[in-house]
């Protein structure tokens, strides 16, 4: 799907050793889930098999090393999207990010990708940005995350703000 230097980002396709495998990955971090969905596998499954939910998994060689995820496509204009990296050297997928988000503009009809990111998120801010990601707000207290109420930080891609794209 998408190649860039020694990363791969391919669709996931699911099945009960592939949804296994993903939850242990993303449970060894604590902060990747708020409160209330920390420990559930019923509530991740939900979410990664909705029909509306893509996630694509960033590879370096065989071994996953992140995930971008866009949900709410039935929103048709706008996408939420997230995205984590195990080895927590998100600047250097930074045009991976940007691969990502053209794709998702030529195989949905979006008009834009938001992003709420917990604001003890630093490099994942800086990540979005350079990817394109725009501020746009701060909902106040918004997420619990490990016993404490955490600001969510909006932030917005429009379709001709995104890499590849002049502006319409």
């Amino acid at each position: 799907m998408i190649s860039f230097d020694r990363w791969t980002v391919e669709q996931v396709a699911w099945d009960e050793g592939k949804l296994r495998g993903v939850w242990g990955l993303l449970q060894r971090h604590p902060t990747l889930f708020s409160d209330l969905t920390r420990g559930d596998f019923e509530r991740f499954v939900m979410t990664v098999s909705d029909p509306y939910t893509v996630l694509l998994e960033v590879k370096d060689g065989p071994a996953p090393v992140g995930y971008f995820k866009a949900e709410n496509l039935e929103q048709v204009i706008d996408c939420n999207a997230h995205a984590v990296f195990f080895d927590r050297k998100p600047a250097e997928k930074v045009q991976l990010g940007k691969l990502a988000t053209k794709w998702m503009f030529d195989q949905y009809p979006l008009r834009r990708i938001s992003a709420e990111i917990p604001d003890i998120y630093i490099h994942t801010l800086r990540f979005a940005e350079a990817v394109g990601f725009r501020r746009e707000g701060v909902k106040r207290k918004a997420v619990c995350m490990q016993g404490q109420w955490r600001d969510l930080i909006l932030m917005g891609l429009l379709r001709e703000e995104s890499y590849g794209r002049s502006n319409r």
